[in-house]
């Protein structure tokens, strides 16, 4: 998986999942503005075809724009930005194209329509590639003007005219990206260190936990044999057998410990473990060490969910991971008990946060949950 952006779809998924009704909104309001314009200017058209073929353009842009930044997809790249900005320009160019004679480019729906689209990326898109897009598109606009010709002081009105609104918006979005990334940036960096000290905490306060592993057996099994060896003065037979219980322990806890990855122990911490079989869990090569920490913590956060009785069925809960390459690919299945609409509203954060941590994500959800993504191998 490439490195993560700073955008605010991969950084906190679930928070720009807030700002999606206003990408729709985007998406539907730049061919609407279109449409409008040109019906209310459509007996001037030179060439109506173009400026049909114009709204076919501009609303292909919203199209895309609208599926590609679905919470379900994988975020939002450079090309899905560059395509939907291509297909707006083409739009601008071939409405006056239409109107040539007529009007110039800046009392033309293009720049407006475009400055919507790009407004509408800032959520998916870094602060400075929005910059990057609104001063192309303004690049664009001018070069009309100029072509369309005329006196140096309506071609300098009628580019004034056509950038205004493509530079406001540009700048309006690259300045919400940029402070709404450092944002939660911060506000990670703090929690990140609020975490660790919290984790340290339980360390030190939870002895309970401490005698699970090794340490714990040498703390409250092995100091307390050698305390009591060291003031009998000699060994019998019961320090022998304490000796060699404690030898064995410390063997199997090494041996399991070295078996298992942090999947397997998270499925054996599940509210409903006493109901998987040794097939939940299929990691031969332990590839889910793997995962980054936030990948790690999505898989938790989705697996929590479909291990939940009142959800699905826990004993039909299965995690696969398969290396294929450079990558690893998982399948994630469980048995459904709650009809698909309902069950797709509740999974649908947790299907953005893997869309926005993962690769190839897809999914399926009917009576029987399906979900598969991707990640690379370290």
């Amino acid at each position: 998986m490439r490195e993560t952006e700073r955008t605010l779809r991969r950084l906190d998924p679930l928070g720009s999942l807030a700002s999606r009704p206003l990408t729709l909104i985007g998406a539907v309001a730049a061919p609407l503005v279109a449409l409008l314009s040109t019906l209310a200017t459509s007996p001037s058209a030179g060439v109506p075809v173009a400026a049909v073929l114009a709204l076919a353009f501009i609303a292909l842009a919203g199209l895309v724009l609208a599926i590609t930044t679905s919470p379900h997809r994988t975020p939002a790249g450079r090309g899905t930005a560059a395509t939907v900005i291509a297909l707006a320009l083409a739009a601008s160019v071939t409405s006056s194209a239409a109107f040539w004679m007529v009007k110039g480019i800046g009392q033309d729906w293009g720049p407006i329509a475009t400055a919507l689209l790009v407004l509408a990326l800032s959520t998916y898109r870094p602060a400075r590639e929005i910059l990057t897009l609104g001063g192309v598109c303004s690049l664009v606009f001018v070069l009309i003007a100029v072509l369309q010709g005329g006196d140096a002081r309506s071609v300098t009105i009628d580019a004034i005219a056509a950038v205004t609104p493509v530079l406001a918006l540009s700048l309006g979005g690259a300045a919400f990206a940029a402070t709404v990334v450092r944002s939660v940036e911060q506000w990670q960096r703090q929690e990140a260190t609020e975490t660790g000290v919290a984790v340290e905490l339980m360390r030190r306060s939870n002895p309970v936990d401490e005698r699970r592993d090794r340490v714990g057996i040498l703390n409250h099994e092995v100091a307390p044999l050698f305390s009591e060896i060291l003031s009998a003065g000699t060994i019998d037979r019961g320090h022998q057998a304490r000796a060699s219980a404690v030898a064995q322990a410390l063997r199997s806890v090494m041996v399991l410990e070295a078996d298992r990855s942090w999947l397997d122990q998270l499925a054996e911490s599940l509210p409903a473990a006493d109901e998987f079989s040794d097939a939940s869990v299929i990691d031969d090569d332990r590839r889910a060490d793997d995962m980054t920490m936030e990948q790690r913590a999505a898989m938790r956060a989705i697996l929590v969910t479909l291990a939940d009785p009142d959800l699905t069925d826990p004993g039909s809960l299965q995690v696969l991971i398969r290396t294929r390459g450079a990558h690893c690919d998982v399948t994630v299945t469980a048995e459904s008990g709650t009809a698909a609409g309902t069950m797709s509203h509740l999974l649908d954060p947790y299907i953005s946060v893997l869309a926005a941590l993962f690769d190839d994500v897809a999914f399926d959800i009917a009576s029987q949950i399906t979900l598969r993504f991707s990640y690379d191998r370290l």
